[in-house]
């Protein structure tokens, strides 16, 4: 399941926001505000593929067809990323290629603590 909710505490969130995506997909957009920094980590991603990490400081949440600045990408050789910049609001983008491999892509938010 996309966008769901895996574990949450005083400090930390987890949600996944892709869950063995293989084709091209846009995650929804996902308030990170109160967060001091957040990890993103994918399972695995085709060579070819990448998953670009954006970020938006709306006053209110964007419609989820609209994309935003990039702020880091992720591909095979590179699995894993940090955000520090606190956009009010995170999306993930999945852009798919020959090898069909399923990608997971968790997002932890921490308040810093």
């Amino acid at each position: 399941m996309n966008n769901e909710i895996m574990t949450v505490d005083q400090h930390v969130l987890r949600i996944r926001l892709f869950d063995a995506q293989v084709a091209s997909l846009s995650s929804e957009w996902f308030e990170t505000s109160r967060f001091a920094k957040c990890n993103l980590h994918a399972s695995a991603i085709e060579p070819t593929a990448t998953v670009q990490i954006m970020g938006r400081n709306d006053v209110s949440q964007p419609l989820n067809t609209v994309d935003g600045p990039i702020l880091f990408t992720l591909t095979s050789a590179v699995l894993m990323g940090t955000d520090s910049s606190r956009p009010r609001f995170l999306k993930a983008k999945k852009t798919s290629a020959a090898g069909a491999v399923p990608t997971t892509l968790i997002l932890e938010g921490s308040d810093g603590d």
